[in-house]
């Protein structure tokens, strides 16, 4: 299956569906807005964040305290990681029991 549009709610919402109670997700750049409206789910998670090299060199200070804000805030269950090579793919991972219960992969 192919999906097109509304992608952010599709992915950020899932949960809702498939009753999973983690997400993993692996994607290249994503900014902190995402990532904040994430928190606002309730569902426990976590977002490696594989970006290219230019993109780190120019990645500010105000992105990297955002996302350690984000990470260290106990009032939400979301953690950042940041992966040392790139990875271009998108890959959402949902969990129930520490099981996969559905995966989503792709690129924009």
């Amino acid at each position: 299956m192919a999906y097109f549009g509304n992608l952010e709610s599709l992915i950020l919402d899932r949960h809702l569906d498939n009753k999973a109670e983690e997400l993993i997700i692996l994607s290249g750049y994503i900014g902190p807005l995402p990532i904040e409206r994430l928190t606002q789910r309730k569902i426990r998670s976590k977002v490696i964040w594989g970006t290219l090299a230019e993109d780190k060199k120019t990645f500010t200070k105000e992105n990297h305290n955002k996302y350690k804000s984000i990470t260290g805030d106990t009032s939400n269950s979301t953690e950042v990681l940041y992966k040392d090579l790139y990875d271009h793919s998108k890959i959402y991972c949902w969990l129930k029991n520490n099981e996969p219960i559905e995966i989503l992969a792709g690129s924009a």
